[in-house]
């Protein structure tokens, strides 16, 4: 389901002349179950990379759902 949403995503930005960069995108998937078995993500066919932490807005997120990589980062 998340790619169709993706898939409407790009046609909707060629309707409006939106240019999406799929290289600075990024799939980092949130469990605390440990589940990471799910389906490669496309934007205008090209791949989203699959990432573990990533930084946003000056927080370190990662998909366990903790603090450990931002406090080492601090």
């Amino acid at each position: 389901m998340l790619q169709d949403d993706l898939n409407q995503l790009h046609e909707w930005s060629k309707t409006w002349g939106i240019d999406f960069e799929p290289s600075k995108c990024k799939d980092l998937t949130f469990t605390k179950s440990g589940i990471s078995n799910y389906p490669q993500l496309y934007l205008n066919r090209l791949e989203i990379p699959k990432v573990f932490t990533q930084k946003h807005l000056g927080f370190h997120l990662d998909s366990n759902l903790n603090f450990n990589e931002h406090v080492q980062q601090l």
